[in-house]
């Protein structure tokens, strides 16, 4: 029973911290992106993270990571598609 407890509590824990993230992120990312996509990001940020930082940090670091994840995603959409300029 203790890991079906733990999957819980991870699932729970997952939920608050996407949550709060798509919450701070909104007023930044909500009127250039659809939301499914800043949550899509949010929530492999944080699967991304999770387990491989401190509990408490998990929140601030996931939303650093989805910020800079977003902005790439922005960037990449702008550029027209055959964009050279990285490619020599």
């Amino acid at each position: 029973m203790t890991g079906n407890h733990d999957s819980r509590a991870v699932s729970a824990e997952m939920h608050v911290v996407t949550s709060g993230i798509l919450h701070e992120l909104a007023p930044r990312f909500g009127r250039l992106l659809p939301e499914h996509v800043v949550a899509d990001h949010v929530h492999r940020a944080v699967r991304d993270l999770l387990g491989s930082i401190n509990a408490e940090a998990l929140p601030e670091m996931a939303s650093r990571l989805v910020t800079v994840r977003l902005e790439q995603h922005l960037t990449d959409t702008e550029q027209p598609p055959n964009d050279q300029r990285d490619h020599g």
